[in-house]
Formats: C-alpha cells, sequence, structure tokens
C-alpha cells in the first residue's frame, strides 16, 4: 500500500545473489513494470503484486523459479502468459483475477500439478476449458473461473478433492 518508483534498467546477472529474497509483498504499490529481479530470486516462494497497474504478460521465467509456492498477479492489466520453458510443478496457489487476460487458458498450467488453489475470474479467456486440467486432480481444491468467456464441460477427474467450484 506504498508508492514505490522502481527501475528495472540495471542488468539481470545470472551470478546467484548474496541474499535470497523467500517472500515479496507489493500489493499496492503503483508499480507498471514485472519486477526483474525476481528472475534470479530462487528462494522466492511467496510473491504478491496484486493491485497494481502492470501491463504486458507475465514472463515465462516466473514459472521456472524452484521454490514458487504462492502468486497473486490479481487486479493488474496483465494481458497474456508468457510460455515457460520448463515450469516447476511446485506452485500450489496461482491468484490471477480481474486482469485482462485473452485467448485460452495456458496449457502450461495444467503442468504445475502441485496446484490447490487456481483463480483465473473475471478475465477474457475464450474457448474450451483445457481438457489437461484433469491432471490436476491430486492437489487441486479451488477452482474459480467465474466472468470469463469459456465454454464446455470440466475433465470429470477435475472433482476428485474439489472443495470450491466457481463457473
Amino acid at each position: 500500500g506504498n508508492l514505490v518508483s522502481a527501475t528495472n534498467k540495471s542488468s539481470v546477472s545470472s551470478d546467484p545473489p548474496s541474499q535470497s529474497i523467500q517472500s515479496l509483498y507489493l500489493s499496492g504499490c503503483g508499480i507498471t513494470d514485472f519486477p526483474e529481479i525476481l528472475r534470479t530470486q530462487h528462494e522466492l516462494g511467496f510473491l504478491d503484486i496484486s493491485n497494481n497497474k502492470i501491463k504486458g504478460q507475465v514472463p515465462g521465467w516466473l514459472w521456472t523459479l524452484p521454490n514458487l509456492f504462492y502468486v497473486n498477479l490479481s487486479y493488474n492489466t496483465f494481458i497474456g502468459f508468457q510460455r515457460p520453458n520448463k515450469p516447476e510443478p511446485s506452485m500450489g496457489h496461482l491468484l490471477g483475477s480481474n486482469n485482462n487476460f485473452t485467448g485460452k487458458i495456458p496449457s502450461f498450467i495444467c503442468e504445475l500439478r502441485s496446484l490447490e488453489t487456481l483463480d483465473l475470474s473475471d478475465n477474457n479467456f475464450s474457448g474450451l476449458i483445457p481438457r489437461c486440467m484433469g491432471n490436476l486432480k491430486s492437489n487441486l481444491s479451488h477452482l474459480n473461473l467465474r466472468q470469463n468467456n469459456l465454454s464446455g464441460g470440466l475433465p470429470k477427474h477435475i472433482f476428485e478433492i474439489l472443495r470450491s467450484l466457481d463457473v
């Protein structure tokens, strides 16, 4: 809730940082660009950059951070996701509601096999709900896809431990 002024002009080094960020909460700070410094934060587990003015695409490298467990991207103006090379399957909570995401739900989400919570509500996703979301059946307990332009049915196996469904 503070006004943060940041720049992404410094180069990102491939050397591991001497100090690693494990949790970063920048909700409501007025930032407009995705923090590039996070690219080297391999210990990052919790990231909240909700309620900002970040535009463009969520970078693909974010999904390759090995310890990332909780990501809140809600209430920004993201339009899409860059495809990661090989996403880490350890992410447990992905909140991306109230953005400007368009097109199909990205298939790499199905590779995040540890997802417990997936909230992509209040966007402009269209097309069929990916059948591969049935791969999330063993952990997914909260799924929110309301207020999109999705069609079709849900994979039948997705209901195995689902506790909350909002479509």
